[in-house]
């Protein structure tokens, strides 16, 4: 009877540990590409602040009414980023303003 529930025991434990071992992969390949999308879009951000330069983008009617709209998505996708790095040492989040 022991020795049924010593093994019983033991192929519960390699199952858990092929579990932890597939979470802990899932987690690294999720932080490793939330850690490129972030450089991508700061990477954006960049460019298109260097692309309208001058201005000239903004100055026309059709296209500064496009540009100024993915200026501004770009702006609150760097806003998430910035919140996401200030508060990642906390695990908590992001805090509501009442």
């Amino acid at each position: 009877m022991w020795i049924f529930i010593a093994i019983l025991e033991f192929l519960l434990l390699l199952v858990f540990a092929y579990i932890i071992r597939n979470l802990i992969i899932k987690e690294t390949t999720i932080t490793t590409w939330i850690e490129n999308f972030i450089k991508k879009i700061i990477s954006v951000n960049q460019r298109i602040t260097e692309i309208d330069d001058s201005g000239a983008f903004e100055a026309d009617d059709v296209v500064g009414d496009v540009f100024i709209q993915i200026r501004d998505i770009i702006r609150e996708l760097n806003l998430l980023i910035e919140d996401n790095t200030a508060n990642k040492g906390d695990g908590r989040g992001k805090k509501e303003k009442k």
